[in-house]
């Protein structure tokens, strides 16, 4: 039996250790949201995918970052194997205390012999230096980055990683960021074991644990089985550790995602697991694995829950004490078109509590989701990867929700995919700036100049001229309409924001006096409509900013331009132009703050909703325009519901946007849809050329509209507003989804329903199969109809036109029913009928009425007489030979069956005997024609006696057996008997006639 570890249960000699393993691996990107520049310093940076052709600008991948909220990607850097000699890896990003990403890149296979790269990026100026080239070209004695592996700063410049064994043997070395350098400090021993088989590799990136010693995991070979790799503080030694993983408790560790608590290092599992039987690798949802760093033992902290299978990463541990994990699904399935949504789980690491957070379904998940690891972000929300883009767990809210789709184009031209290799890497980021060529600058006194650092996210800008404060430049840009001599020298910068200081390179200007002519640009600063062109002009010639070195410049793209020119007595400067494309070929305009026109919402509690015209757009930057109340400007703020629609004119039209209605959303969740068909079921049929509809409710004020999908494809959506279709026509069989996304933030709700396809009708009889050699039988006989064949649904309907439900595949048989037909049909309609006789035949009249319905449990055994008609038989408690015994029965109420069988059928009749111990019953008259009467009575009663006798006499006795009083003769009839000076109590009377003695109780009492 596997055995189960309490974290908690070991000794608590140190505290947690929060440490995280990221990884990532390679498609042009589409970005669906906004793509303009990122200004808020927080920042989620990762390395994605790239396309499936090699047309596709990203086919390499790239490094792309999203805002605070993992909201509005925007492309940083493209890989490019003739640049970077490499392609997007498995690797995450890691910001080292120098503030710069550094990440490597695994091999491009068409351009040997690189083996990939070490490199670093400059947030500050986004800027990508190759650090070391692996292999023969530069570093002959380092192998190829193992894919998902990471680098790990254990010192303030001081970062460790590992290559894996393909080509040359794999090592551990240690990288300085000073200078560049890369030292190999271990060799791997055995790289590849034997011919053909994989090479002995770390997989994931080291862990610092908190004996000082670094760990990594090492998966199975031919060779060896799965091990962890550990390596001593001062990086001299390495050793190696066979794990104790089976494929019945857990096996195929995640390298990445390594945790601490106690002494002991947690590992997620892929495979295995604790009763599910796993062999060959094949099964198994996985388990959490520990390993004790103190006497190097490893062993099962627990299997996972049944519906979280499969996790493709480690946990990350959050501010609450919680951890985090993801895992491939809550099943794995063969049908078809279902697929397995990522499913987030918690790990309480002091109780081993697991609970599941909730499956994430989105329809534009097209394979298993999981990309890259979990990351606990400073705001206390977790962030992650799937195949289309980022999704976003608050612990607080217990809320999950998708974030920042993307999409890349693939090689038939669509769309698909291109989501987070590796996990992402949060940063603040400090002010940023755009490098200039030169720091040097001749200028003629009273020129324009400026020198534009392009910064985006600066909150205080600081000019420095020779080391002193200027007052008034206090913008990113430095410029002077007029400069002079007064303004040459030595100019720094101090760029400052939340999460730092940047400062770019100093600048020298000299200012030269001199004649010089002022460099001024005219013309044309507009493009209206497609092919439009803008020609520029320069008063005194020079080098426009695109290279273009003659006096005008024919412009077709939108943009900023401006020229330098070099005169006699140093550089001249023009200020920038804007020039700005106004589509006037698109009617109506879209207002640049919505996508298209149509039912927009004010979330309940929620903020105004804004419409822009100075928001980028086909109609963007306008001054003004007339909106649909009369009010003009450039926005209109929208507090209520409504239609809203605006006027506006520019340089190239005038024109008029679409209308857009404005509704208030009440959190609800989907709606009830309906399907309907010929039959008007859920489950429908289409039969030949038949469709089926799916309708929405009609709720105007319910704006937002459900995409529907069949076995995973977008087939169009349904809304019940008035702007979209409120019905859908579905025309192929499957499984459909449709999906409700909340626009206010509440939970995706789902529906699910399958639509069947028949041709035909049924076209077999179904047969009946009764249970009986012959359908003749009586009334009160059990008998049963069947049928073994197997239509869509079964009906049954006997000869007085009573109905049973249909997939009823038994029957039990009405004998006054006379017939039964079993018709087969489906979806499309009946099919042939089978059709049986049955014969029921009546039972005997069969009638018992016993007089004697209440007995002393003392009377003699006596025949029963009463059922008719007679020569049947009697049944029940206490009858033995049709006689029945009150002794023998008991006390109690008793049912006695009367059975008659005329040679065909059977009948019965019954009637129902009392038992009592008659010591409270008046005036009772016995089986031996023994009456006592009254009883109870005050001593005084009379004692019929109904047969006749010789000699009887009569002795009174109390509750103890004692005689009381004289003994009576007696005489057949009445006897009066006289006792009334006995005490009240129960008294036995006791009859002794003709030598036969009976019993008889009384009741005396006193008034």
């Amino acid at each position: 039996m596997p055995t189960y570890v309490l974290l908690s249960d070991r000794p608590p000699t140190k505290q947690i250790l929060l440490g995280t393993m990221k990884r990532s691996g390679s498609f042009l990107l589409l970005l669906i949201a906004a793509t303009g520049a990122i200004h808020a310093q927080r920042q989620y940076w990762f390395v994605t995918y790239g396309g499936a052709t090699s047309a596709d600008p990203l086919f390499y991948g790239g490094i792309v970052r999203v805002d605070s909220n993992a909201l509005n990607p925007e492309v940083v850097y493209s890989f490019d194997p003739l640049e970077l000699n490499g392609l997007a890896s498995g690797s995450a990003l890691v910001q080292a205390s120098n503030g710069r990403l550094y990440g490597m890149s695994n091999a491009a296979d068409s351009i040997p012999p690189y083996t990939g790269q070490l490199f670093w990026i400059d947030p500050a100026t986004d800027s990508v230096h190759i650090a070391v080239q692996f292999g023969t070209a530069q570093y002959p004695e380092f192998a190829q980055p193992q894919p998902r592996s990471s680098l790990l700063e254990i010192q303030p410049g001081l970062l460790i990683g590992h290559t894996s064994g393909w080509i040359n043997p794999g090592t551990i070395f240690k990288y300085f960021t000073a200078n560049d350098s890369i030292v190999r400090i271990l060799t791997l021993p055995n790289s590849v074991c034997q011919a053909g088989s994989a090479p002995v590799s770390i997989q994931g990136t080291l862990f610092k644990a908190s004996d000082g010693y670094l760990y990594g995991y090492s998966p199975p070979n031919v060779c060896k089985s799965e091990s962890l790799v550990r390596i001593s503080p001062t990086l001299t030694g390495v050793s190696y550790h066979n794990l104790n993983t089976s494929y019945l408790q857990g096996f195929l560790l995640n390298g990445d995602g390594i945790l601490e608590h106690n002494d002991t290092l947690v590992f997620t599992t892929f495979r295995g697991g604790p009763g599910d039987g796993g062999f060959n690798g094949q099964s198994g949802r996985g388990a959490l694995w520990g390993f004790d760093t103190g006497d190097l033992s490893d062993f099962l902290v627990r299997g996972l829950a049944d519906s979280i299978h499969n996790p493709w990463t480690g946990m990350v541990a959050t501010s609450t004490g919680q951890w985090f994990g993801q895992a491939a699904g809550t099943n794995w399935t063969s049908a078809p078109g279902i697929l397995n949504p990522l499913t987030l789980y918690s790990f309480d690491p002091v109780t081993s509590e697991l609970e599941q957070k909730g499956p994430l379904l989105a329809p534009e998940i097209t394979g298993i989701s999981i990309q890259g690891s979990l990351l606990a972000a400073s705001n206390g929300k977790v962030y992650g990867s799937y195949y289309n883009g980022l999704f976003e767990y608050a612990p607080v809210a217990d809320s999950l929700r998708l974030r920042a789709p993307m999409q890349c184009q693939n090689v038939s031209g669509g769309t698909q995919g291109c989501g987070p290799l590796g996990a992402l890497t949060e940063i603040c980021r400090k002010p940023n700036y755009k490098p200039r060529p030169t720091t040097n600058y001749n200028v003629c006194a009273g020129a324009h100049f400026f020198y534009d650092l392009r910064n985006v996210n600066a909150n205080a800008v600081v000019w420095r001229r020779n080391g002193i404060a200027v007052a008034s430049q206090t913008n990113q840009r430095l410029e002077f309409a007029a400069i002079t001599e007064a303004d040459e020298g030595v100019w720094t910068c101090t760029l400052t924001n939340e999460c730092g200081v940047t400062e770019p390179p100093a600048i020298t200007i000299t200012v030269n006096a001199g004649a010089f002519t002022t460099s001024t640009i005219s013309g044309d600063t507009l493009l209206c409509g497609t092919g439009d062109t803008a020609l520029l002009a320069s008063n005194t010639g020079g080098t426009w900013n695109t290279g273009v070195t003659t006096p005008t410049l024919d412009v077709t793209q939108p943009g900023f331009y401006h020229v330098s020119n070099t005169q006699a007595c140093g550089l001249s400067m023009s200020n920038w132009v804007q020039v700005v494309q106004l589509d006037s070929a698109e009617a109506p305009f879209q207002l640049a703050s919505l996508n298209l026109p149509g039912e927009y919402s004010i979330c309940p509690g929620g903020d105004p909703f804004v419409f822009d015209l100075n928001s980028p757009g086909p109609w963007g930057n306008l001054p003004t325009g007339t909106w649909h109340d009369g009010s003009t400007g450039p926005t209109y703020t929208a507090t209520d519901t409504g239609f809203v629609y605006v006027t506006a004119t520019n340089a190239c039209n005038s024109d008029t946007s679409g209308i857009y209605h404005l509704v208030r959303l009440p959190l609800t969740p989907l709606p009830p849809l309906t399907l309907t068909d010929n039959f008007g079921a859920a489950d429908s049929y289409l039969c030949g050329e038949d469709s089926v509809v799916l309708s929405a409710p009609n709720t105007p004020e319910y704006g937002h509209y459900y995409p529907v999908f069949l076995n995973g494809q977008f087939q169009g959506q349904i809304s019940g507003g008035q702007f979209f279709a409120q019905s859908l026509t579905l025309h192929e069989p499957g499984l459909y989804q449709v999906l409700s996304l909340d626009p206010c933030g509440g939970p995706a709700d789902t529906m699910s329903f399958i639509v069947y396809r028949d041709t035909l009708p049924p076209q077999t009889a179904p047969a009946i199969v009764p249970d009986l050699s012959t359908l003749v039988g009586c009334v009160l006989d059990t008998a049963y109809l069947s049928t073994l064949d197997q239509p869509a649904y079964w009906s049954w309907t006997d000869g007085n036109g009573q109905s049973y439900q249909d997939t009823t595949a038994i029957v039990l048989v009405d004998w006054s029913a006379f017939a039964y037909t079993l018709t087969a049909f489906n979806g499309c309609g009946e099919g042939p009928q089978d059709f049986i006789f049955i014969q029921g035949t009546p039972a005997p009249d069969v009638q018992y009425t016993d007089a004697l319905d209440t007995l002393c449990l003392t009377a003699n055994a006596f025949a029963l007489t009463a059922g008719t008609p007679t020569g049947g038989t009697y049944s029940g408690p206490g009858v033995n030979a049709n006689t029945f015994s009150p002794a023998t029965a008991g006390l109690g109420q008793h049912t006695i069956t009367y059975s008659y069988s005329d040679g065909n059928c059977t009948g019965f009749a019954q009637a129902v005997l009392v038992v009592d111990v008659c010591t409270g019953v008046a005036e009772m008259h016995d089986a031996a024609g023994i009456t006592v009467s009254p009883n109870p009575n005050d001593g005084a009663f009379q004692v019929y006696i109904e047969r006749i006798f010789k000699v009887g006499t009569l002795t009174l006795f109390d509750a103890r057996g004692k005689r009381v009083g004289n003994t009576t003769r007696l005489a057949p009839g009445s006897n009066a008997i006289t006792q009334t000076d006995l005490a009240p109590g129960v008294y036995q009377v006791r009859l002794e006639i003709d030598g036969k003695v009976e019993q008889r109780s009384v009741v005396i009492t006193r008034e």
